[in-house]
């Protein structure tokens, strides 16, 4: 009984392993595995406008308004 019941949890952790790769592979066909080019396009906005003399909060309300999260634009500025 223990021993079916060992048996049946590895196949169900291989199955979700498989799952896990198929969710990974159409995560990468859809494009959205790369959330890091996105956050360097705000990166490079961040540099760009404190260039040209926008201060950290205008920036910050600015992409807030546009609908980036707190922790994007956290890890925008943290690029620069």
């Amino acid at each position: 009984m223990i021993i079916s019941g060992l048996l049946i949890g590895g196949v169900e952790v291989y199955r979700n392993k498989n799952k896990v790769d198929t969710l990974h592979e159409l995560a990468k066909e859809h494009g959205v595995h790369v959330t890091h080019i996105y956050l360097e396009k705000v990166a490079n906005y961040i540099k760009a406008a404190k260039g040209k003399g926008f201060s950290d909060e205008r920036i910050r309300e600015k992409l807030l308004g546009i609908g980036w999260k707190n922790w994007q634009i956290d890890e925008g500025f943290s690029r620069i």
